[in-house]
């Protein structure tokens, strides 16, 4: 996932769009994208914040959520398991379309590793 612009570039750019530049001259003016500069000013039309909003899935709703008491219950059954050890594990998650990294960061996720 990319990296947010700083709360001080996002408020010099909504400042500059209330101090009558266009979106598209804001967007030069501070060399961000024209389409971010657009985003920005209606986020902040319907939120009044300039603030970023949290970025990629809520927890709990990756592919692996359904089978993550299954995933526990292998590392509570063998600590010292590694996500690339375990046989059983991979294969489920395999059938899931899950790989090694993501099983590792569902069990990193529900704060198991």
């Amino acid at each position: 996932m990319g990296k947010t612009y700083s709360i001080d570039l996002r408020e010099r750019i909504v400042s500059g769009i209330d101090g009558g530049l266009s979106c598209r001259a804001a967007a030069v003016s501070f060399a961000v994208s024209p389409s971010f500069a657009v985003k920005l000013k209606a986020y902040w039309a319907a939120t009044g914040s300039v603030a970023p909003v949290r970025q990629g899935r809520p927890p709990g709703s990756g592919k692996l959520a359904p089978h993550l008491d299954f995933l526990v219950a292998c590392v509570e059954e063998r600590p010292d398991i590694t996500a690339r050890a375990s046989g059983t594990s991979r294969r489920r998650a395999r059938r899931a379309g899950a790989s090694v990294l993501t099983v590792a960061g569902a069990l990193r996720g529900g704060l198991i590793l």
